[in-house]
């Protein structure tokens, strides 16, 4: 089982692709709350999918599932294909996948936002 969480470099907020990202994974999802944050860096979108109700914790999926829809990410013109590629590589291995990192280089991410359409 995959966490299912996406990292959008180099997007903020205002980008309309992370606004038509977020709206996606939101129709997408239907009866799951997403959740997004300013990465740690500064220069990005942070975005995870989260069971209704619950506080903001990635729900997880079968990897080929998470992979896929990754994928779609990717084609979509937000998800990073090189973190996605390690991402492939790792499943099975017992590396983590589909991390996002609170701390970077001495800088912390931003508090998860819910997101509504």
């Amino acid at each position: 089982m995959m966490r299912l969480t996406f990292d959008w470099d180099n997007r903020g907020l205002e980008d309309i692709m992370v606004q038509e990202g977020l709206a996606k994974l939101s129709q997408d999802f239907p009866n799951n709350t997403i959740y997004y944050r300013l990465s740690a860096s500064g220069k990005g979108i942070h975005a995870i999918i989260s069971p209704k109700n619950s506080t903001p914790i990635p729900i997880e999926i079968e990897n080929e599932d998470a992979l896929e829809y990754r994928r779609q990410m990717v084609a979509f013109g937000l998800e990073d294909e090189y973190r996605l590629a390690h991402d492939e590589a790792r499943v099975g291995t017992g590396l983590p996948t589909a991390q996002l990192w609170e701390w970077k280089k001495g800088k912390k991410a931003g508090e998860w936002i819910r997101y509504v359409e």
